[in-house]
């Protein structure tokens, strides 16, 4: 009996797939403790053929079936590997010789976890920026596995170079056979959640040569986004490490991808301009805008309706308050007068915003629900008039807030400004009264400010005409959480 066994799926591409079997001719691994399941998935070459007329010193088994996909394929093999471990390779990766021995190693020596492979990319001599765009951001996503400055886990989970048991592939179900892109990555979700851990094994390397031509790269970019959305709506609780936070990179990308998003330019015309971008950096940049739009153009082919479409895109604005003053308070402390509070908490209820409470909101969060269209959430520091000044506004439209003390100070007086006892011990003790609209966190307090800063804008101009700073302290700062960045 093998002690492991290496699927291949392959569709048409018997030249590749030669090429590739040739290598794990050479695997300093015995030839008697593995065995290659090659499922031919309908190819119409001469696949087949090829197959037939090869001789290997591993055992070698075909399947042929009808095509039904790379995870179908993968799971047929599985059925009739005999292996206890299972390796995963695609037709086109050349093994290194330690590839099939460093994943059966790591898989003794650590009692059977999903082994992740590396894969560094190359591309032909005569290819383009984007294909070599391409293959530097997989080689740099391996490189910060090896380093250590990326974690393995299961949204690594690539099936062109990775091993797992047997028993625990079988148990969770294989392969979503109805996936046609992203079932490893969903199948790591769901080996993760039976308990397994992932462990990157940077000498078990396969080589793989990027020669797409840019209308297949910007097609698998969009196909990222239609299977990241499939995974969430199987599970959706997986969904703050599936999607990025669409706001996440600033102002100029931001407002750029939701113009190409409501004009859906096709990703072609982007390429092109890519094209005349001369210099690296500028090259990389566009890059970046380019597979980030196409990834979103996906995530919005896959939605089912508008609305979930806006939720997704448009973060629950947390408008944090570095604290509030009265009248003729000077305001070089970083405080908000009080009446500017008031004149935007009034628009804010004259605009038909929902003010959600900290509890609300992460219920939310915890529920795997988005929240409400025009939601926010509005925090204050812990400033010594801050419950003073803000009930009479709060109850005037019937909002809550949480006032944000520092971790591990609740009920002592604030270190953070020079020794001033900002909140004191009595007003903290007193600020969760169930009489008050403003409630107390005591575990997170919010800072830094999303360079975005859009609804912070139209809150500002509401009640000062002025835009406010990015500054902390300043006026407004519009931070936007993600789940798990507000439950950690």
């Amino acid at each position: 009996m093998p002690d492991l066994s290496v699927v291949i799926p392959t569709y048409n591409g018997a030249e590749r797939l030669l090429r590739c079997l040739e290598n794990f001719h050479r695997q300093t691994l015995p030839p008697d403790s593995f065995e290659v399941v090659v499922v031919v998935d309908g190819s119409t070459d001469d696949t087949a053929r090829m197959l037939a007329g090869i001789d290997t010193p591993f055992r070698l088994v075909v399947i042929e079936q009808r095509n039904q996909g790379a995870a179908a394929a993968r799971n047929a093999g599985v059925a009739v590997a005999r292996g206890t471990y299972c390796a995963f390779v695609d037709d086109d990766i050349i093994a290194a010789p330690e590839l099939l021995a460093e994943h059966l190693r790591v898989q003794r020596e650590h009692g059977g976890v999903v082994g992740l492979g590396a894969i560094p990319t190359v591309v032909p001599d005569d290819a383009g920026w984007l294909p070599r765009c391409v293959a530097e951001d997989f080689n740099e996503h391996y490189a910060k596995l090896a380093s250590g400055a990326r974690t393995p886990s299961w949204r690594n989970c690539y099936g062109g170079n990775m091993s797992v048991p047997r028993a625990p592939f079988l148990a969770v179900g294989g392969f979503a056979p109805d996936m046609r892109r992203g079932h490893d990555v969903e199948l790591g979700y769901r080996l993760s959640e039976y308990g397994l851990s992932f462990a990157y094994i940077p000498r078990a390397a396969g080589t793989q040569e990027l020669s797409k031509r840019p209308h297949e790269l910007f097609s698998d970019f969009e196909r990222y986004g239609v299977a990241a959305a499939e995974i969430c709506r199987r599970h959706p609780q997986a969904l703050p490490q599936v999607i990025p936070d669409f706001c996440q990179q600033g102002a100029g990308p931001v407002w750029l991808r939701r113009l190409l998003l409501a004009t859906g330019i096709p990703p072609r015309v982007l390429g092109a301009v890519g094209s005349l971008a001369g210099r690296k950096r500028r090259i990389r940049t566009w890059y970046r805008l380019l597979h980030s739009y196409c990834y979103w153009r996906g995530v919005q082919r896959a939605l089912p309706d508008p609305h979930s479409w806006w939720q997704l895109t448009h973060s629950t604005p947390i408008l944090s308050y570095p604290g509030l003053g009265s009248e003729g308070e000077p305001t070089e402390r970083g405080l908000v007068p009080i009446r500017r509070f008031a004149r935007q908490m009034a628009w804010l209820k004259w605009a038909g915003y929902r003010v959600l409470s900290l509890e609300q909101y992460l219920q939310y969060r915890r529920e795997h629900r988005l929240p409400p269209k025009r939601s926010v959430v509005v925090t204050l520091d812990d400033h010594v008039d801050t419950r003073a000044l803000s009930d009479p506004v709060l109850r005037r439209y019937g909002f809550p807030a949480a006032a944000c003390l520092p971790g591990g100070e609740a009920g002592r007086g604030n270190n953070s400004e020079g020794g001033r006892d900002p909140g004191g011990s009595p007003e903290s003790r007193r600020v969760n009264n169930h009489k008050s609209p403003l409630q107390a966190l005591y575990r997170t307090e919010i800072h830094g400010a999303d360079s975005l800063l859009q609804f912070a804008w139209k809150v500002s101009r509401a009640s000062s005409g002025r835009p406010p700073r990015e500054k902390r302290g300043s006026l407004i700062h519009a931070v936007r959480h993600r789940a798990l960045q507000m439950t950690r």
